[in-house]
């Protein structure tokens, strides 16, 4: 049966998450990734939405100047995660707001290991790719010089990547497209030259599925509707424009709830993060900041 984008039932799903918060408690760490997927979603959208109430909303998760946390009812310490995604909305909805920049700088220097990956927070393992654009897109949003983590925190980045030309999420792991996205954007941003392009580009083009005209995240893994924007979008940091979007809407289409929003897979449960990646990875717009995954007023 024919599908198409239910444009106006998305505005209307990403809101009622947005307003409503309701959400299971294991979702109380990912609030400041939902709120970032609601407002990008919004602004996509050209939709109106209360910029003040959110502004103060985030107010509640900040520890330090430009620092937050995950969580408002716990004494968690900040992460680079959950403060980059705050920085995203606040970036989109105020861009002259108000910067502390040493404190930010000394934020992100405490968390580099001396292999130069970069860990979620002080106290945390958890360290990858993820957490280095996450740090390197922090600081370069808030207009600070990334110059001094070239060499450390590039190397490390370098590391990462596959003969195939894409990058796992740490040395040695499985290329994937995130990974991918997340090591093309930071080394865009500390000016770095990206090797192996001709067999990251094929590599790229080829997670396109024939069948479905989804993209797949990983060699032999089936289509997610998250890697229209982590495979599309890698291609765009890269100036190339290759999938065949029109067998991608298609794909993505039958990803759509009836009452609003993406899922993963068809038939699945729609999510604001699958919502934001597949309207990004389809929809044209001309204030798209690539490098940092945000919507320029």
């Amino acid at each position: 049966m024919q599908q198409q984008l239910k444009l106006d039932k998305h505005e209307e799903f990403i809101k009622m998450v947005l307003y409503k918060q309701q959400l299971p408690i294991k979702m109380e760490s990912l609030k400041a990734l939902f709120l970032y997927c609601c407002v990008t979603v919004l602004k996509l959208l050209k939709s109106e939405y209360d910029k003040q109430s959110i502004v103060d909303y985030l107010k509640a998760f900040e520890v330090q100047p430009n620092q937050y946390r995950a969580s408002k009812f716990d004494d968690s310490e900040p992460s680079i995660v959950n403060s980059y995604c705050a920085i995203s909305v606040l970036k989109q909805i105020s861009p002259n707001m108000e910067i502390n920049k040493e404190q930010a700088l000394n934020f992100v220097r405490q968390l580099i290991q001396e292999d130069g990956n970069i860990r979620s927070s002080k106290s945390s393992n958890d360290a990858d790719l993820r957490m280095v654009f996450s740090a390197l897109s922090y600081l370069d949003m808030l207009d600070i010089d990334t110059s001094e983590f070239q060499q450390i925190v590039g190397q490390f980045i370098l590391t990462c990547q596959n003969q195939d030309g894409a990058f796992g999420l740490q040395p040695s792991q499985e290329s994937h497209c995130g990974a991918t996205y997340c090591a093309v954007a930071s080394l865009t941003i500390l000016k770095i030259d990206i090797p192996l392009k001709s067999s990251l580009i094929e590599w790229l083009v080829f997670r396109q599925c024939k069948m479905t005209g989804g993209i797949a995240g990983r060699v032999n893994k089936v289509p997610d509707s998250c890697y229209s924007f982590w495979n599309g979008w890698t291609l765009k940091l890269l100036g190339l424009d290759l999938l065949d979007k029109e067998r991608l809407i298609e794909f993505l289409e039958h990803c759509q709830s009836n009452y609003g929003g993406f899922s993963k897979y068809p038939q699945n449960n729609p999510d604001p993060v699958h919502t934001l990646h597949s309207l990004l990875g389809i929809l044209d717009n001309e204030n798209y900041d690539y490098v940092h995954a945000i919507i320029l007023n």
